[in-house]
């Protein structure tokens, strides 16, 4: 008897992460609903490094990145 659960779990660990964390990847990040957008959507911003910190931070909703 196999376990769906751990089968599913696997199969999610081969996929590459959608979330950007490196430089001049998308952010995809989802944004929090509020009254202009009910549902969430995953953030359109670029990651950039930023010089001051020297990490990286999306352009649009300032997520940093790991």
């Amino acid at each position: 008897m196999t376990d769906g659960n751990a089968y599913a779990l696997a199969q999610h660990h081969d996929r590459p992460d959608p979330i950007g964390h490196e430089d001049g990847e998308d952010c995809n990040r989802m944004e929090q609903p509020n009254e202009e957008w009910p549902s969430p959507y995953p953030c359109p911003g670029t990651m950039e490094v930023n010089g001051i910190w020297e990490n990286t931070r999306c352009h649009i909703c300032g997520e940093i990145g790991d």
